[in-house]
């Protein structure tokens, strides 16, 4: 039995060496493919600042520089992403087995708690593997904080990419507007044409019009040669066949006066026919608003009678109140009075009737106060009531 266990034992720390071995390997390619990320960031980096670099230089090549840098970073970062990714698949193995390491020590230390010398003979390896599994752990933390600068480093990958596409998208808004000004000035002869034509077609309106203002002014120099030679025999027919032509023409233009007239005329009956139309249909909201004011003067002289009523009412309530406690108040002092010389213990307690009567005059004022805001309600209501008939009259 005891062999047994010494054996176990001794199988056991052969495979915890060999596993340490492998996972110090591996620790040390996981090292060699974060500085290679190091070194690949820091040299992207350097890559970006010669694009733009480039970029300011080349000017006009701008936008095709910056779709270049936009591939390489992309690629890139996608290199980044798949070498992350592949770090996290070592840390997540390295836990593991961490963890089986940890698992296998707490074994062995339960397999020689049944023979305490073997215990004392294998300390020191099992101290030496605990230690070696600390520097693991470091490493793990290290790699961690690797993995969290290679994400910030992502992060800075895909925010320049960001400001690339939106440079881009700058450099085709720049391109559309010079292909619009490249059509606007294709456009530009075929306006300056039209203009012209539109100028040539205005000069020949201004020489017809002044053709036509010279022969009005001809026409005007014959009339008064006409008018001057009136004497003259031959001239009598023309003036004759010129005062026909001018009749023609006023009989033309009275003919489309008449016209215009008419028209105006019927335009004006359908205008009055419309008028009077509104002028029937404000009549009947006149004689609609007439019934509503009579109604609202009769539920006016309802609700003033009410008040009225109302108010005389509580005035009769309040006198006989306050007849009933001036009664009530001579009989409590006659009844005090009494009670002084038969007693004078009940003096506490006219006393308090004096408060209780001193709080009835209080109430009593009270009521006169509503009383007098009554009669301003009912004031008011008259006085909106003779707003409302003037309004309506």
């Amino acid at each position: 039995m005891w062999e047994r266990n010494v054996q176990k034992l001794i199988i056991d720390l052969e495979l915890l060496m060999k596993e340490f071995g492998d996972q110090s390997r591996r620790q040390a390619d996981l090292d060699k493919e974060l500085s290679a990320a190091k070194w690949t960031s820091k040299i992207s980096k350097k890559e970006k600042e010669l694009v733009n670099l480039e970029a300011k230089l080349s000017g006009s090549k701008e936008i095709r520089f910056g779709y270049g840098g936009d591939s390489n970073l992309i690629k890139e970062n996608e290199v980044l992403k798949e070498k992350e990714q592949g770090l996290e698949r070592d840390c997540n193995e390295l836990t593991d087995e961490n963890l089986n390491l940890i698992l296998k020590l707490k074994g062995s230390n339960g397999g020689t708690s049944f023979n305490s010398s073997l215990n004392e003979l294998q300390e020191s390896e099992i101290e030496i593997l605990k230690l070696q599994i600390c520097h693991l752990e470091q490493r793990l933390e290290s790699e961690c904080l690797m993995k969290e600068f290679i994400q910030v480093e992502i992060r800075e990958r895909e925010e320049e990419i960001t400001a690339l596409k939106q440079q881009l998208e700058d450099g085709y808004g720049r391109k559309a507007e010079k292909s619009e000004i490249v059509e606007l000035e294709a456009k530009l002869p075929s306006k300056n044409e039209e203009i012209e034509i539109l100028k040539h077609s205005q000069m020949e309106l201004r020489a017809r019009v002044y053709s036509l203002q010279k022969q009005k002014d001809q026409v005007n120099e014959n009339f008064d040669i006409v008018s001057r030679e009136s004497a003259i025999a031959s001239k009598c027919l023309d003036d004759v066949r010129n005062n026909l032509l001018v009749l023609t023409c006023s009989l033309d233009t009275h003919i489309y006066a008449n016209k215009m007239l008419e028209r105006k005329s019927f335009e004006f009956n359908s205008g009055k026919h419309e008028l009077d139309l509104h002028l029937s249909e404000m009549e009947k909201e006149n004689a609609q608003l007439s019934e509503r004011i009579s109604g609202l003067e009769a539920q006016l002289r309802n609700k003033i009678e009410r008040l009225g009523n109302d108010m005389e009412t509580q005035r009769v309530e309040l006198k006989q109140k306050l007849q009933e406690m001036q009664d009530w108040w001579s009989e409590t002092i006659e009844e005090c009075k009494y009670l002084k010389r038969a007693n004078p213990q009940l003096q506490a307690t006219a006393e308090c009737l004096i408060e209780e009567y001193s709080s009835v005059q209080k109430l009593n004022g009270e009521l006169r106060k509503q009383k007098f805001q009554l009669h301003e309600r009912c004031t008011r209501l008259e006085a909106k009531f003779l707003q409302l008939k003037e309004k309506f009259s």
